[in-house]
């Protein structure tokens, strides 16, 4: 449960924008300045009778400009809970919050071609609990971490690869208390490791025109994670595909997505979903 919220910060969108006129190559812009917001929700599942579902939103304004350079805040909620239906049945939820500052710097490569490079760093609380079926087993962890997102986007105007996406997201606790009970006695417990690592690129193949400008934009999505570097470790390698929808030149407004995370000595786990962005 707690892997599949570092993936909704990846997931957040950029606002890139293509410039041409009359079939002219014109330099690329970023539309910077403006607020987004994104919304994200889907679920996910396992071979072995295990599920649940997730929702969040990322929020954020960059209305200072000087240049190139753009500066602002973000805020991201996130909420995701799940079940085990096997022996030992269980269930539990999480949710966290996060805000900071983030800075977005805008690069012309060439006439055709531009790197948006972004990168945030915050503060987060977190707090998850669960419990057997049988209730005899309680377990609560409330968590305030750093964390830190670099995101590159490659923005070609060609029809072949557009867009093509690298992540790298980081946190790491700063204050961890948890509370855990056995029967209704109070027992010792490690705190479970939320330094976390994830890396994921997204490769937008090309834009697919179906009327008046609108687009439908087919990608593939790699990805790396490494969870609990200090302990409780664990990986997964992602492999996933996704469809946008989209105004031509304009990011997403609407995406689906399927993932497959393939976790050591795991069962690989499938999180669907999709996202809903607003410019404000």
């Amino acid at each position: 449960m707690k892997q599949v919220i570092l993936i909704l910060v990846i997931l957040s969108s950029l606002f890139v924008k293509v410039s041409a006129q009359d079939g002219v190559p014109q330099p690329l812009v970023v539309n910077s300045g403006s607020s987004m917001y994104a919304a994200i929700f889907g679920g996910y599942f396992t071979d072995k009778l295990q599920d649940g579902y997730y929702q969040g939103g990322y929020l954020s304004t960059q209305p200072l400009k000087a240049g190139n350079l753009s500066l602002g805040l973000y805020a991201m909620m996130n909420h995701c809970s799940f079940k085990n239906y096997v022996i030992g049945a269980y269930k539990g939820s999480s949710m966290s919050f996060e805000a900071g500052p983030s800075i977005a710097y805008w690069f012309d490569v060439n006439d055709i071609t531009g790197l948006y490079a972004s990168f945030n760093f915050g503060i987060k609380y977190s707090s998850s609990t669960g419990e057997s079926h049988s209730k005899t087993w309680l377990s609560e962890q409330s968590d305030y971490l750093v964390t830190s997102c670099l995101s590159l986007v490659l923005v070609r105007n060609s029809d072949i690869l557009p867009r093509s996406q690298l992540y790298l997201a980081f946190q790491k606790p700063i204050d961890s208390r948890n509370m855990a009970a056995w029967e209704n006695k109070l027992v010792e417990k490690d705190n479970w490791d939320l330094t976390n690592i994830e890396l994921q690129s997204k490769f937008n193949l090309c834009d697919i025109l179906i009327k008046d400008y609108m687009c439908i934009s087919p990608k593939i999505i790699l990805g790396y994670a490494h969870y609990g570097l200090i302990s409780n470790s664990s990986e997964s390698f992602n492999l996933g595909i996704e469809a946008g929808y989209h105004e031509e030149s304009f990011d997403d407004d609407y995406s689906i997505f399927l993932i497959m995370k393939m976790r050591n000595n795991r069962d690989p786990q499938y999180v669907v979903g999709g996202t809903i962005n607003f410019i404000i």
